[in-house]
């Protein structure tokens, strides 16, 4: 099971040029085969106010079950990928740094549930259904997302990578409307068996806002930390 350590470096490009640059470190406990937890911190720079807008704070703990032998033939940093459920419960903290008029900050209750499918050899499809319950100053909503990605895993030269799509629909529970979609497209380089280097480019269509779009670079690092009796 494994500690992971990621750093990545999206950024935001809005209709109105408005541009945020968001590096996050994210932290994987994998404990033993079933549990895990993970806590994610993340800063916001929006260029065109040039300042440091807001943060990220997430905590989660994960319960995975029923492996499959995907991890073990592509040697994937990340044991995530090796279940077939994936249950996880937490909490996430957004603080706003601006004086802005209406900008407060937000925290939120968080459930997951992942179903993933190995189809063949090197692909897989992944199901995630998060729920969020959102805190606001004195107003609370939910929110549903969905979120599907397909993978395949290559070896090109001696190179491991695993390009992806994901496709997801954020449906918001106090106007009974999908309000948002995003497509992403990117590619994991996994290396020297801990390490995961991962460009990415998403495209968000909005209800009633301007469209949005994404370019990230995330790095995973993952290494074993069980806890307790068994591993």
């Amino acid at each position: 099971m494994g500690l992971g350590l990621g750093l990545g470096f999206p950024v935001l490009c809005l209709a109105n040029t408005s541009t945020t640059a968001a590096p996050e470190f994210d932290l994987y406990l994998t404990h033993n085969n079933v549990f895990g937890s993970r806590l994610i911190t993340a800063m916001n720079y929006q260029d065109t106010a040039s300042e440091w807008s807001s943060g990220y704070l997430e905590y989660t703990v994960d319960i995975g079950l029923k492996s499959f032998f995907r991890r073990y033939v592509y040697k994937d940093p990340n044991i995530e990928k090796s279940k077939y459920v994936l249950a996880r419960l937490g909490y996430a903290y957004f603080p706003d740094f601006t004086e802005n008029p209406g900008s407060v900050d937000e925290h939120r209750a968080l459930s997951e549930l992942t179903f993933r499918l190995p189809m063949g050899d090197k692909w897989l499809w992944t199901d995630q259904n998060k729920g969020e319950v959102r805190f606001r100053d004195a107003t609370t909503s939910g929110r549903y997302r969905n979120r599907l990605k397909l993978e395949r895993g290559f070896v090109i030269h001696g190179v491991r990578l695993t390009p992806y799509a994901v496709a997801e629909g954020f449906y918001d529970l106090p106007t009974t409307h999908w309000n948002r979609f995003v497509a992403t497209f990117g590619i994991e380089f996994p290396w020297k068996y801990s390490v995961i280097f991962e460009p990415s480019y998403s495209h968000a269509a909005v209800y009633h806002g301007p469209p949005a779009e994404t370019i990230g670079f995330t790095i995973q690092k993952h290494m074993a930390m069980p806890i307790g009796g068994g591993q």
